[in-house]
């Protein structure tokens, strides 16, 4: 008798502590994955396609199939339930929006193909801005996800031929922007501005006699992350720097030997996704930085021919 008790005792001590666990597991937030697009080539030609990693994960998944659509650019919503992208999965490159896994994948846009060369979501999680090439001329539209209605970003003021990359913050007000100092000249100095989205308070936050690229919002709008190579003009020696909004507290974050060409900041802001270049791995690899520590966690690793790029966090 005493043995019964003491089994049906030790089961209802087990059970309690497996649905105690079940109950922290099912509180406790899912990992936000890092998009990027996968470039590889198989028997059947160059394919694309959309694919995603947790940080805390030993393998990526495949959200898309059919790579030889071209699927490509993917693009977080503001609130992580849906994924923009760009597909020809209807004979010409458009705009398309999906779920997390992949389901209820839907054109948005139809007409000609898109030329677009940046596409990211606006705050009010509604519509897409998107610079598409037209007329011999790069111009903003915003499609709007649900009626799939366009309309002119003429409004924007950073509009420039010397306009190289940008990105938005989140809450919309301001844009991280940069320009060839002097446009006509090969070998131009760049400057990266920050400034209202209309062209108010226009404030210069890096100017190197080398090359800016890929200048990126933290979470919290306070930071500006970006790569350069200072005065090396082939930018072989690529480096991490991240700048306050107020132009204070410029900072080298990684070496030159770490060669990376593509970042994005976590959600959280402690760390950064980023693509570098690896003697092992030619095609890529895609890193977890934690911004503190320096530390560096190989997330997915590629050689040639295929390659990573386009990442959304």
């Amino acid at each position: 008798m005493k043995r019964k008790v003491l089994f049906f005792g030790l089961l209802v001590v087990l059970t309690l502590s497996i649905l105690s666990i079940a109950s922290r597991k099912a509180d406790s937030p899912t990992c936000k994955e890092i998009l990027f697009t996968h470039f590889f080539v198989s028997r059947n030609g160059f394919e694309s396609n959309i694919t995603a990693i947790c940080p805390d994960e030993t393998s990526a998944r495949q959200v898309t199939t059919h790579g030889l659509l071209g699927n490509s650019m993917p693009n977080w919503s503001p609130d992580g339930s849906k994924i923009a992208y760009l597909s020809a999965a209807s004979g010409t490159r458009q705009l398309h929006l999906m779920d997390p896994d992949g389901g209820n994948d839907h054109q948005i846009t139809t007409g000609s193909g898109l030329d677009v060369s940046q596409l990211m979501w606006l705050p009010d999680g509604k519509r897409i801005a998107m610079m598409v090439a037209q007329t011999g001329e790069w111009k903003w539209q915003a499609v709007n996800v649900v009626t799939g209605e366009i309309t002119s970003l003429d409004a924007w003021a950073f509009q420039s031929d010397s306009f190289l990359s940008m990105s938005l913050s989140h809450d919309g007000a301001r844009i991280a922007y940069v320009v060839k100092t002097n446009p006509e000249q090969a070998n131009s100095p760049y400057k990266l501005y920050i400034q209202g989205i209309d062209g108010s308070n226009p404030l210069v936050l890096a100017n190197t006699n080398g090359i800016i690229q890929n200048p990126i919002w933290s979470p919290d709008d306070s930071q500006i992350a970006f790569l350069s190579c200072g005065e090396n003009a082939t930018c072989e020696e690529n480096a991490i720097y991240i700048i306050n909004t107020d132009g204070s507290n410029l900072h080298q974050l990684t070496t030159t030997d770490f060669r990376p060409w593509m970042i994005a900041w976590s959600p959280d802001g402690a760390s950064l996704a980023v693509i570098a270049d690896d003697e092992r791995y030619s095609g890529g690899v895609l890193y977890d930085l934690d911004i503190k520590s320096g530390k560096r966690t190989a997330l997915f690793k590629l050689e040639e021919p295929s390659m990573i790029s386009q990442l959304s966090w």
